[in-house]
């Protein structure tokens, strides 16, 4: 039940107050503000399941109770059954409360293709995507170190791309001299 905790947590202050939920593994680069006016939103992370990492809700959210009440129904054994499996059931049965937004928050996922399209192949610009889900996963899998502001500069792929275009304004590589961006510094001056 440990990692459900924050899945149920989080159901219920979305349940009270509305509002966006995302994992810290998600980079958003473009504006999302037409998609708070759904009564929920989420989007497809598989070719048959939806995310629980993404999530865009009004207070009162006809789907989002659904969901919410559907944990009381957790079975411990089955880790993706009522995050993942149970949230499609939802919304197979209850297509007209929310709204699915199917690859504007992530490439294609079919098996690691996701490790691949963000730390192997460049990034494809012209397609319409508000972020990107990083597969934190696959950095793992693959012994890469996930981006940070100084190892970002260089990288040649689309995770250097993304990541650059949003602390540095630029997507093109840098060099390892490039300077961190002022509110970088700022941020971790703070925390030390």
């Amino acid at each position: 039940m440990g990692n459900h905790k924050s899945d149920i947590l989080r159901l219920e202050v979305l349940t009270q107050y509305g509002g966006i939920y995302l994992d810290l593994d998600i980079w958003v680069f473009k504006s999302t503000d037409h998609l708070r006016y759904y009564d929920y939103t989420t989007n497809r992370a598989g070719p048959a399941r939806l995310s629980a990492g993404i999530i865009f809700t009004a207070k009162d959210s006809k789907f989002l109770r659904l969901f919410h009440e559907s944990y009381r129904d957790f079975d411990m054994e089955c880790y993706a059954c009522t995050p993942i499996y149970g949230q499609n059931e939802l919304a197979f049965k209850n297509q007209e409360l929310l709204h699915v937004e199917l690859f504007k928050f992530c490439k294609k996922m079919d098996g690691f293709q996701v490790y691949d399209d963000l730390y192997v192949n460049p990034m494809d610009w012209s397609l319409p995507r508000y972020a990107i889900h990083f597969d934190h996963w696959g950095v793992t899998r693959n012994q890469q170190e996930f981006p940070n502001p100084e190892n970002i500069k260089t990288m040649d792929n689309a995770a250097g791309e993304v990541a650059r275009y949003i602390y540095y304004g630029s997507r093109r590589k840098l060099t390892p001299d490039s300077s961190i961006p002022p509110w970088y510094k700022q941020s971790q001056d703070i925390y030390n």
